[in-house]
């Protein structure tokens, strides 16, 4: 059975699948990889009004947004080009 720690951790994984798929997803397929991914955090979002233990997940995945989501891909593409 799973606890409701156990909940919270398999979404947020769920949330930065989602994220890991549309930053590695070549140029071609990233449409489509991040219109997954918003359709996931509107899910979620309407879920995390009622389970609370569905914010965590939000809140991970957000904060990538809120950061800005072309910032996280330049900085991963400079690490690329300076290793």
């Amino acid at each position: 059975m799973l606890t409701p720690e156990g909940c919270k951790t398999h979404l947020a994984m769920i949330t930065n699948l989602l994220c890991l798929l549309a930053i590695t997803s070549p140029s071609e397929e990233f449409a489509g990889a991040l219109s997954s991914l918003n359709q996931a955090r509107a899910i979620f979002r309407v879920q995390a009004r009622s389970c609370p233990m569905i914010q965590f997940a939000l809140l991970r995945i957000d904060a990538i947004f809120w950061v800005g989501f072309d910032a996280v891909i330049d900085s991963k593409n400079n690490e690329n080009e300076h290793s």
